[in-house]
Parts: structure tokens; sequence; C-alpha cells
């Protein structure tokens, strides 16, 4: 899992899941803790980041651990990680997101997802002769939402689609940028206009 140390947040969940996290000695213990941690930050957007950060290291642990097991029923690494993943799930479905349910991001919809808003920057950036200002605005509109996976995909999307009319509004981008930046969300986006 790659963690931006630039980010406190992240920086702090990775050191917890270093600490606490790897030598638990028990499930107790380790909600305990993670309770602790979670309550340092103000910003309800901060604890939910925190949550999805170890999260996101439990479920890969656990993906790769069930892999390896050879005896998972009797299996207390296998019990932990389950019970690690209950906890969180709880911790996660007070803001609306859950571990085991579409609305988290897997690592590789993050990358195509980078992939497509660092594609659009590209093809913009050739365009962006006496448009730097303009350009600028984009890309700090879209490195926000890089970071903020976190918050599950009907709320990135939304979040995206959002953006991306309050842009055209404003004259930063036209309707054709815009449309790419929405293209972005795909058959999700499309799903929210349903629901």
């Amino acid at each position: 899992m790659k963690i931006n140390n630039q980010d406190v947040v992240e920086s702090n969940a990775y050191k917890f899941i270093q600490k606490a996290l790897v030598s638990s000695d028990s499930t107790e213990k380790l909600v305990s803790d993670l309770e602790s941690q979670r309550y340092r930050y103000r910003r309800e957007k901060d604890k939910l980041k925190y949550l999805t950060v170890v999260s996101q290291y439990v479920q890969e642990e656990s993906e790769k651990h069930s892999k390896e097991c050879k005896n998972p029923s009797n299996c207390s690494q296998s019990k932990a990680l389950g019970e690690a993943t209950f906890f969180l799930n709880q911790m996660l479905e007070e803001y609306g997101i859950g571990i085991n349910n579409d609305e988290v991001f897997t690592n590789e919809e993050r990358y195509e997802n980078n992939k497509k808003l660092d594609d659009m920057l590209q093809e913009i950036e050739t365009l962006k002769m006496g448009q730097e200002i303009i350009y600028d605005d984009l890309k700090k509109e879209i490195e926000e939402l890089k970071n903020l996976y976190f918050i599950g995909k009907k709320n990135w999307y939304q979040n995206l689609a959002g953006k991306s009319l309050e842009m055209v509004a404003s004259g930063v981008v036209n309707e054709t940028i815009s449309k790419k930046l929405i293209s972005i969300a795909g058959v999700m986006f499309n799903n929210l206009i349903q629901d």
C-alpha cells in the first residue's frame, strides 16, 4: 500500500498500522486503540480518511492471508483479520461506507481514475497557451479529486460532477472538458443520476 507521507492523516494511519495493528494481541485492544486514534481528529473527513487507510490495509492483508492460509477455520491470524474487518466495517458504516460493499474504491479503480484525470490534464496542457490561470485552477481541482477517494464512490462521483458543472458555470473550463471529467465516472455516474 502506497502512503502519502505529506498527508498527516495517512502518515498517522500508517504508523498505527505498523505499531498497533501488526502487534495487537487482542481485538478489543485493537478496537480501543483505533477508537482513540480516530478521535484525535476534529474533522469528520479526517476521521473517515484515517479509518479508510487502516481498513484498506486490513482488507489487503486479509486477501493476501486467505490465499496463503492452510487452515482458515483454526487460524488465529484469519480470526484476528476477520474481527478487525468486522469492527472497521462498523466504524465506516457510521459514515455510510462499508469495507465489503461497492462504495470503497479498489486500488485499481483509484489508479484508473487517476490515469484518466492525468491523461485529460496532459491533453489540456497542450492547449493551455495563454490560459495558464485556467489550467492551474483545473489542475488544482483535479489534484483535490485525487485525494478524496476516501469519501466513497457515490460521494466522489457526485463531487466530480459538481466540480465539473461549477467549472463550466464559472468559465474555468468549457463544456467539452467538463464532459471528459464526467465521462471518467462512466456507468457509475449514470447510476447516480437514476438513484
